[in-house]
């Protein structure tokens, strides 16, 4: 081991891999030193010693102490600017059984004869036909080990943010194996998920986050960060917030720190980085620092009630807690969404944030729109996970309820209001006050029924496969649905919401925000909690901003806790 500066420009690779739990440690010589490390890092550096490599390798646990609060403190904020100036990175995924290596091994394989794959037009996930592509049917084993390979602990780190995205040469490697980022990601979006994952008994939900966090990745790469590009920084910026969010840190503060290299220059330089910090205070400047460099529109939506971090203003996501869902205002259905945010309608100035009580509280301007009326109590039930009671169930109780408070002579519009709300708008790109959601909806929602009631009787098909427009319309309603509460406003709007939202909160337009929030008054009568961010029908595009002039609604200041 040696010591060098970063201002030499030194040769060398950095590595990227998974800690692991705590367990049996594995014991070795480094310049003549004792030095212990747990199993993972142990069984590359047994890999490592067997290669020849022509550059030394940066390993955090190795070069940074791990005992020493103040050298982490320093050697933190490093880490992107090491990462950066690597010569390649390299991501170790484990040692990986024979069979296992051998897989890893055909991806790049796979991948090409993948290239040229007809698709089937009557589904929007089936596989092509592996017979006519030379490759195992989807039964086979090899499938399957896949699976266990994105099922590994790599896949759901926060650190890889940084450890990938700031460098161009990246490697993955599994035991013997190697392939780089680029053949991985063009692996992934040509293969989906295919059913042969779920059927090897891995956890469908761990593999989906693997293969997100490799899109996003990608993405994210795709997308250069130039001054005359607002859309891509924005789009930057939200990609790192659902990845803080999706993704795992030992240390919770790490949600922050480890994602700060990703981060445009003037977030990192305002974020002092101390592993002494408590969760809330980190969380607190964090998105304050966002707020203020006019990023509120992105940040506000992962705010929720349901926060379990003590001391945490209602305004402040919690970046420990896992999201089941991408929300309304992020990337990217942030650029379908302008409910607060019409240039013509909203007066200058209002869409800003102001700080109160040290900090503590943010006061906004916008109205209330509406008030909630009822609440459909259950939750969406994913129709791979619970067949298709559960969610005939959830469709049930949300007919019910637009039955009950809608008007039978309005049933007409009830129908297409209702699927709407249940797909968040998902295939709807453009609303105005005179065109309703398209009148196919109701075939669609007809035809899903029927497949899940299919299902009840005989079970899943292996390939829990629908047909095309029924697989999109049952997608759209997983990703609208998934995590929140279904409820109608007293103007007969039904929407989705946060889980916590009950009969009598508020529906309200934030100005500035892409998407109507839910804010329920406190006992003091003059502050609100903010529960979180909400689809509605039919003013996710400025309509409530043009009838708030038509019918003279007053603004009103919210201060938020």
């Amino acid at each position: 081991m040696s010591v060098v500066s970063l201002d030499e420009n030194p040769e060398f690779d950095a590595l990227s891999y998974a800690w692991g739990a705590p367990g049996n440690k594995l014991h070795f010589i480094c310049s003549g030193q004792g030095l212990s490390v747990y199993e993972n890092l142990g069984d590359f550096l047994q890999q490592a010693s067997s290669l020849s490599r022509p550059r030394p390798i940066w390993i955090d646990a190795v070069c940074i102490n791990q005992n020493d609060d103040s050298e982490k403190n320093w050697q933190i904020p490093l880490m992107g600017e090491i990462y950066s100036k690597a010569a390649e990175v390299l991501v170790w995924l484990g040692s990986g059984s024979r069979e296992e290596q051998y897989a890893f091994a055909q991806i790049p394989v796979l991948r090409e004869k993948f290239a040229n794959a007809p698709t089937d037009p009557n589904s929007e996930n089936a596989k092509p036909d592996p017979s006519s592509l030379g490759i195992p049917p989807w039964n086979a084993p090899l499938w399957g080990l896949y699976g266990t390979i994105f099922a590994r602990a790599w896949f759901n780190r926060l650190w890889v943010l940084q450890e990938v995205l700031l460098n161009g040469n990246t490697t993955l490697l599994c035991g013997g194996q190697s392939i780089n980022f680029e053949t991985l990601v063009d692996f992934v979006r040509k293969l989906k998920v295919p059913p042969a994952f779920i059927s090897n008994k891995q956890d469908h939900e761990v593999i989906q986050r693997a293969f997100r966090l490799l899109v996003a990745l990608a993405d994210y790469k795709e997308r250069p960060d130039t001054p005359e590009n607002q859309w891509n920084r924005m789009a930057r910026i939200s990609t790192i917030l659902y990845s803080m969010v999706d993704r795992e840190a030992t240390n919770p503060v790490d949600k922050v720190f480890g994602a700060l290299g990703v981060m445009p220059p003037d977030i990192q330089q305002s974020i002092t980085v101390d592993v002494n910090m408590t969760q809330a205070q980190v969380y607190i400047a964090f998105t304050k620092c966002l707020i203020d460099r006019g990023d509120a529109s992105l940040v506000l939506c992962f705010a929720s009630h349901s926060m379990k971090v003590e001391g945490l203003p209602s305004w402040c996501p919690d970046f420990s807690e896992r999201q089941p869902t991408r929300p309304f205002g992020s990337y990217p259905m942030i650029r379908r969404f302008a409910a607060g945010i019409e240039p013509v309608a909203v007066p200058s100035g209002k869409g800003q944030v102001t700080w109160l009580q040290d900090f503590k509280a943010i006061q906004v301007t916008g109205f209330e729109f509406d008030v909630v009326a009822d609440v459909v109590k259950l939750d969406f039930v994913k129709p791979k996970r619970a067949g298709g009671t559960a969610v005939i169930e959830w469709d049930e109780a949300c007919l019910n309820m637009a039955k009950r408070n809608i008007n039978p002579s309005r049933h007409h519009q009830m129908y297409e209001l209702l699927y709407d709300a249940m797909v968040g708008g998902a295939r709807l790109k453009e609303f105005n006050n005179s065109r309703l959601p398209a009148p196919h909806w109701v075939q669609d929602h007809k035809d899903w029924r029927s497949s899940l009631e299919s299902w009840m009787e005989s079970g899943p098909p292996p390939s829990y496969m629908m047909p095309r427009t029924t697989e999109r319309f049952n997608n759209s309603v997983h990703r609208a649905s998934n995590g929140r509460r279904f409820f109608i406003g007293a103007k007969n709007l039904m929407g989705q919401g946060p889980r916590d939202i009950e009969a009598g909160d508020l529906i309200c337009i934030l100005y500035g925000q892409p998407t109507p929030f839910i804010l329920r008054p406190n006992a003091d009568g003059t502050t609100y909690r903010l529960l979180g961010e909400a689809y509605v029908n039919l003013i996710m595009n400025g309509q409530a901003l043009r009838m708030k002039e038509r019918y003279s609604i007053e603004d009103k200041t919210f201060v938020i806790t």
